[in-house]
């Protein structure tokens, strides 16, 4: 865990962090995700929902995703 506060800012929603790490996936396709994990789990849930919100938009947009 980097010790914060952190400020991350997914498409339009802010968040200050205290506590954070970034986790890859890969998935079997080969894609890679990215997901943020707090110390908080609420904080957690609610990062990564937008997160996710913003993915879903921006493959929309050019086809491409990102994480």
């Amino acid at each position: 865990m980097n010790e914060g506060p952190h400020q991350v800012d997914i498409g339009a929603s802010s968040f200050r962090i205290r506590r954070a790490r970034l986790v890859t996936v890969r998935f079997i396709c080969g894609q890679f995700c990215c997901i943020l994990v707090t110390s908080d789990k609420a904080e957690t849930e609610a990062m990564n929902m937008h997160w996710a919100a913003a993915n879903r938009q921006n493959v929309r947009k050019t086809g491409e995703s990102w994480g």
